[in-house]
């Protein structure tokens, strides 16, 4: 059996982690394991986001130091379990209606009282806000009706976005900062001459 393990919550550790151990049962019960992200498409907002006190209102550095956590969490959960991974190649942002975020100071305090009065407010209105139906749903029933061992063999890859040789650099850059940070615990610590030091050089 193919499964499909949606997954837009993993910024929350003790969910993900828990969510990994049971689909890695299941794996090893013999069924196939797909590991699908939202990639970015909660980027406005999400519930990751309200669980580490990040607003609606917050700025664009506050939510992605929380899709960042999402990201490397779902990294060490597909990492330690094998799990096929995919990264918002299934769009499922058309769960939730799109909304105006710049809103005017009166609107903003406005809906700061209300919160406080109703705090789940929110998240009400996020659930009545939910479409019925998945638009990928048709895609997803093909993969798991016609036993696809991937999703490219159903969707033609030329379709999705490109990725310019700069973004791939500054990505690739970021990542060795990790490394050296990781190796050394900070990158004016490495010893010249040597592997930190090349690195660092890189990024």
């Amino acid at each position: 059996m193919k499964i499909f393990a949606f997954a837009p919550h993993s910024a929350i550790w003790t969910h993900a982690f828990s969510e990994t151990l049971v689909l890695e049962a299941l794996q090893q019960a013999g069924n196939e394991v797909v590991y699908v992200s939202c990639g970015g498409q909660f980027k406005g907002y999400c519930i990751p986001m309200s669980a580490y006190g990040v607003s609606e209102e917050s700025s664009a550095v506050e939510k992605q130091k929380v899709c960042n956590r999402c990201t490397a969490h779902k990294r060490k959960a597909y990492r330690w379990s094998a799990f096929e991974y995919y990264r918002s190649l299934i769009n499922i942002s058309e769960s939730f209606s799109a909304r105006e975020l710049s809103r005017t100071f009166i609107a903003r305090a406005f809906r700061r009282i209300v919160c406080a009065i109703r705090p789940d407010r929110a998240k009400i209105r996020d659930c009545r806000n939910r479409a019925g139906h998945l638009h990928s749903r048709n895609l997803l029933n093909k993969i798991a009706v016609n036993g696809s061992k991937s999703l490219f063999d159903e969707v033609n890859p030329s379709t999705f976005e490109q990725v310019s040789f700069e973004r791939k650099t500054e990505f690739f850059k970021r990542e060795v900062a990790k490394i050296v940070r990781a190796i050394y615990g900070s990158e004016l610590n490495t010893p010249a001459g040597g592997l930190g030091d090349k690195l660092k050089k890189v990024a």
